[in-house]
């Protein structure tokens, strides 16, 4: 099998030139996009004599979205061509339109304001259309930002910011916005992922959910314990920085890049290697660290550092949002800290289903996190992962929902929600193909697809117009959420899969439930049913028969 690192160089004309570079230049936004995906060096430079970027090649031949890509990824915006060129004063071709070159300037000026001012937490916001998922504005806001700081970006046009078709809360004027987007969203981890991706009104949207999460007190004073800590390294830059360099604690890496820095500065990092989940309340917490930087003059850190833990696969980089109780990350960019002074932390996360699904040590109930999924009997043979416990005062009626292995993560931050609507991965929920449109009348339902949909039949969600087998240790797993149901929630309608064949007692006239407001479902449990013991003993069951 031939390796990336040799797929990702070729020679062309007698000299190198990487085919991330070639996919920049000539504007191949997809190529781009899966190069950097599967490991290509983002900041390789040419090895002719231009010596320059894919960031540079993309900004001098006006390609913005590819530009856009490679800022969000992490392209180093310090490195000088063969001509002592930055990306920030590289000119773009003569064909290039100059509209396209502004939009280009504004973009790398809006970068280098958001590096100088700490502005690193990305939000991306949308059209309140149904069949447009692409973002409006992408911008960077402080971890202090709050709604005025919304309006600011729209000239107080659009007043209203939703997640998931839930409206965002500003209480007070200190309330900030990944406090209103923690406080909104269906799940209740504490960790949360950017982009945070907000939809934009003009008008209170009346169909909208207004649900607020309780905001977790704060219980644990990371700073008071952090200061206590005796394990304090301070690494000293000299200013000018002409090459990178790398500085080691322990299994904690810093990388701080060429010309990062505008005098002589320390960084000082505190660092508690597996500290006690009870005293410090973050389950799967492996390294918790502070660090801050500061200059005898006005020096000032042009870039942030990157940071690494070593062997540690799954561990992601968490940021502490100071005076609250959660932590935020950013996996398009994961390896560089979002600003100098602040707390952050890796925290494990844990492989529900190796290679399939992964999630934040508190988005579920597990008796143990190294095995996750329990085996049970009822009402199928099953493995399964623990979400809530059923609140049978409230939600007393137990249905089920088919899905893909693929959308399960979404919908556990997100909830279940109704067709068009743009979930916090930014992708839009759609109706299956073959299935019924938006705007079909039936059953004497206008609109009738807009609703979720559940069964309380676990063979008919089961069925594969609604779940989506994956393979997995030589099985066959159906995806299907348990979900508790509130009383008179739900309107029982007839099957509308023809070809499903019932199983005994099952009444095809209420064997769907729909549901209107996503708010009277709350999920239990994600089972994981075997459809085939062993495909390779039904593949060579099926030889077998042919012959």
């Amino acid at each position: 099998m031939i390796s990336l690192k040799w797929l990702v160089r070729v020679s062309i004309g007698g000299f190198i030139i990487s085919l991330l570079y070639y996919a920049c230049r000539y504007g191949r936004y997809s190529v781009t996009k899966w190069l950097l995906e599967h490991g290509a060096n983002i900041n390789i430079q040419m090895a002719n004599q231009s010596k320059s970027t894919p960031l540079h090649g993309a900004k001098y031949h006006g390609h913005f979205e590819i530009v856009e890509l490679l800022l969000e990824s992490g392209a180093d915006v310090n490195i000088k061509n063969a001509y002592g060129t930055t990306v920030f004063n590289e000119q773009v071709a003569d064909d290039v339109k100059k509209s396209v070159e502004k939009k280009i300037n504004d973009l790398l000026e809006q970068y280098k304001t958001s590096i100088q001012t700490e502005k690193l937490l990305d939000v991306h916001i949308y059209d309140d259309h149904v069949d447009n998922d692409k973002p409006v504005i992408k911008v960077k806001l402080a971890i202090s930002a709050n709604h005025q700081d919304l309006l600011k970006i729209f000239k107080s046009e659009y007043k209203f910011f939703s997640i998931a078709r839930r409206l965002l809360i500003f209480d007070t004027s200190a309330t900030t916005v990944i406090s209103a987007v923690y406080r909104a969203r269906y799940g209740s981890s504490r960790f949360i992922d950017a982009p945070i991706r907000l939809i934009r009104h003009k008008e209170l949207p009346t169909q909208y959910q207004v649900q607020l999460q309780e905001e977790s007190v704060l219980k644990c004073n990371y700073h008071r314990i952090l200061s206590q800590n005796e394990n304090n390294t301070e690494i000293q830059l000299k200013y000018p920085l002409t090459k990178e360099k790398s500085v080691q604690i322990s299994r904690l890496a810093f990388t701080f890049l060429k010309d990062s820095i505008t005098a002589d500065m320390n960084f000082e990092v505190n660092v508690i290697f597996n500290p006690e989940p009870e005293q410090f309340r973050l389950s799967q917490c492996i390294c918790i660290f502070k660090t801050s930087g500061h200059s005898k003059s006005t020096g000032e850190f042009i870039e942030s550092p990157i940071v690494s833990f070593l062997g540690k696969n799954k561990a992601l980089l968490y940021t502490f949002v100071p005076n609250t109780n959660y932590w935020f990350n950013n996996p398009s960019n994961a390896t560089r800290l979002p600003q100098i002074d602040g707390i952050h932390a890796f925290i494990r996360q844990v492989d529900i289903i190796p290679g399939f699904l992964t999630l934040p040590p508190d988005l579920f109930v597990a008796r143990s996190l190294d095995q996750p999924l329990e085996t049970r009997n009822s009402p199928v043979r099953c493995r399964y992962i623990k979400i809530s416990e059923q609140d049978k005062r409230t939600h007393p009626f137990i249905a089920y929902h088919g899905t893909s292995i693929d959308a399960i993560r979404s919908i556990l931050y997100d909830g279940l929600v109704i067709p068009g609507t743009l979930v916090s991965c930014g992708k839009r929920v759609c109706i299956p193909p073959n299935h019924i449109a938006r705007e079909v009348e039936l059953h004497g339902i206008s609109k009738f697809a807009l609703a979720v949909f559940l069964s309380p039949s676990i063979h008919y969600s089961s069925y594969g117009a609604y779940a989506i087998p994956f393979s997995y240790e030589d099985q066959q797993l159906i995806p299907i959420l348990e979900c508790s149901v509130k009383a008179n929630s739900y309107k029982p309608i007839p099957f509308t899969s023809p070809a499903y064949e019932p199983c005994e007692g099952e009444d095809l006239n209420t064997i769907e439930w729909r549901v209107q407001d996503p708010r009277d479902i709350s999920i239990n449990t994600v089972l994981f049913i075997t459809k085939n013991s062993s495909i390779t003993a039904s593949t060579k069951t099926r030889k077998a028969h042919i012959s």
